[in-house]
């Protein structure tokens, strides 16, 4: 969209990056029917009707690079359409949408509001991980990465139920570098922040 002042995304775009796995723009990239975690400003939203009858949603999912056509379906609309106004800033959970030749689409699953978004960079990120998963190669990949991008905040880590770990201050890392690939090396869901 067009805005007369700064980009509302401005100021927190380190946090959202945080908290999806890509772009907007890298999104075209993906394979049709991937899932993929998406941030940015509801514009342009619509309410529509299925031929059924039952209402469902269209937006734009706008960062500060790319837009998306995102659809929202009667079922995940009932659970969330709460959350849907304009120029709210979310992450949208869904799947790449290839069908029509002409566009790419996203078809929500999971609808997030961001609220209060921390722009400082130094909030402790804690890592989730199965005490099966942690083989002797997870391990060295961790602390690759971990040591690859040194920062200024903590890390804990969850080992199976109930154990957490405080790693040594050596391992504080900068989260807008080491999250992306943490979340390729563990899963999407074994990084929270």
């Amino acid at each position: 969209g067009l805005y007369v002042s700064d980009h509302p995304l401005l100021g927190v775009e380190s946090a959202l990056r945080r908290k999806v796995e890509c772009s907007v723009a890298d999104a075209v990239e993906r394979e049709d029917g991937s899932m993929v975690v998406l941030g940015g400003l509801i514009t342009g939203l619509a309410r529509k009707f299925t031929k059924k009858g039952d209402q469902m949603a269209v937006f734009t999912l706008e960062d500060l690079d790319s837009t998306i056509e995102v659809t929202v379906f009667p079922r995940v609309l009932l659970e969330q359409g709460h959350k849907l106004i304009d120029d709210a800033i979310v992450t949208v959970k869904g799947r790449i949408d290839r069908r029509d030749e002409s566009r790419l689409g996203f078809m929500a699953q999971e609808i997030t509001i961001l609220e209060g978004l921390d722009t400082s960079s130094s909030s402790p990120l804690h890592l989730r991980v199965p005490a099966a998963a942690l083989s002797e190669l997870k391990i060295h990949q961790l602390r690759r990465i971990l040591r690859d991008h040194p920062g200024e905040s903590m890390v804990f880590l969850h080992i199976g139920q109930g154990k957490i770990l405080r790693l040594a201050d050596d391992f504080c890392v900068d989260l807008d570098r080491a999250v992306p690939e943490l979340r390729v090396a563990l899963g999407h869901d074994a990084v929270m922040l």
